[in-house]
């Protein structure tokens, strides 16, 4: 009697515990599902402008951190963790495996998205990053819906700033006095997404 109430237990606890259908809660990453294609959300790729987003490809039709629970979910086309429904889908001209988001938080209005093909695509990293054609830096001051204080064009300007930042050391101690600004970052080429750090 005592092993069939033992059997018992440890059956009524196996949905909880990686079972197709149990409820969970899920932490999501940042993407969009479109064309048979997850698209995961870059935090150093830049919009060099406007004039880089092409055709709308389609928008966001669920958003799976509102509703799904259930760990077994398999994500579809038009599926979004973040975004809400109705959120237009962009390409990136010039950029195939990248697509772009209206987000007022993010550097230039929009957010992107890599898919998992064009993964080397860009380097994330800044000490992965080419700056040989470099052709223009700016500074944005704010996390959220960051705004414009400099800008770099002069080559020379930019050869200084690149030869600082290489010759910086990381110091792991450091303390910021008084309260923490937040500041970005882009480095441009002529291509249609900029480097940000």
């Amino acid at each position: 009697m005592a092993l069939l109430v033992v059997a018992l237990l440890l059956m009524g606890g196996c949905g909880a515990i990686g079972m197709p259908g149990a409820q969970v809660e899920i932490d999501w990453v940042d993407f969009v599902h479109l064309n048979d294609e997850q698209y995961t959300a870059m935090g150093s790729e830049v919009i060099a402008g406007p004039e880089w987003i092409g055709a709308e490809l389609g928008e966001v039709a669920f958003n799976v951190s509102d509703n799904v629970k259930d760990s077994s979910y398999r994500t579809k086309n038009g599926d979004a963790a973040f975004r809400d429904v109705g959120t237009p889908i962009f390409e990136v001209i010039d950029s195939p495996g990248f697509v772009a988001v209206q987000d007022a938080a993010e550097v230039h209005g929009y957010r992107i998205y890599r898919a998992e093909a064009a993964r080397d695509a860009q380097p994330v990293r800044y000490r992965d990053m080419d700056f040989a054609d470099v052709v223009k830096v700016e500074f944005h001051e704010g996390y959220t819906q960051p705004s414009l204080r400099n800008t770099l064009t002069e080559p020379e300007e930019i050869d200084q700033l690149l030869a600082f930042l290489d010759d910086s050391q990381v110091d792991s101690t450091f303390s910021p006095a008084g309260q923490e600004q937040f500041y970005t970052m882009v480095f441009y080429r002529d291509a249609p997404l900029a480097q940000s750090i």
